[in-house]
């Protein structure tokens, strides 16, 4: 093969590694960051920075809105509630939801936090999400311990998963590029050698 073919094949195919790369990082689920009153901020940051102002005390935030991605990594389960259930009789309005579960999230440096998520969306979040699934959370902060901050997720929108396809097609487009690096090392190696 020609130089010039060949090196316009691998720049074909170094370009198609690049796109399988976007279409892998694509989130086929547009997530409104501008959703009515709801403050984006960033797990790891609340985890470090959303502390009692003294050690041993819990700090009331009055269930601001907070939404935040993580990766899920525990689904609904039993968890101690009492503290919550006053809070929400105190602060959550006429009809406050019901709140006996929670669940567990990792941050992007690994950091895991406990949320709690209501009743109504167990069923829910059992048959739509799974461990390892990435999800934007949309909470309700209700207080900061020692432990970390008290969010109750009202809802949440998992991402999309990459699909089999888009995988086996990345590894064919790997081991064509891998291919044509070996093709071109080979004949660069040979100059004289017949195309």
């Amino acid at each position: 093969m020609p130089p010039m073919k060949l090196l316009a094949s691998f720049v074909l195919s170094c370009a198609a590694v690049f796109f399988s790369a976007s279409l892998l990082a694509q989130d086929n689920t547009e997530l409104d960051a501008a959703r009515e009153g709801y403050r984006t901020l960033d797990l790891d940051h609340m985890l470090q920075n959303f502390k009692p102002n003294k050690l041993g005390d819990v700090d009331i935030t009055l269930f601001k809105k907070i939404q935040f991605k993580g990766e899920l990594s525990q689904l609904p389960e039993p968890r101690l509630h009492g503290y919550m259930d006053k809070l929400l009789v105190q602060f959550g309005g006429p009809n406050p939801p019901k709140v006996t579960m929670g669940m567990v999230v990792i941050s992007a440096t690994g950091a895991q936090a406990n949320l709690y998520i209501q009743d109504n969306l167990v069923q829910q979040a059992n048959a739509l999400l799974q461990v390892g699934d990435t999800v934007t959370f949309f909470t309700n902060h209700a207080y900061n311990s020692q432990h970390g901050p008290g969010l109750v997720v009202h809802a949440f929108e998992r991402h999309a998963r990459p699909s089999i396809s888009v995988w086996q097609r990345l590894q064919q487009t790997w081991r064509q590029v891998g291919q044509h690096i070996s093709n071109f090392m080979n004949e660069s190696e040979n100059p004289f050698a017949k195309s």
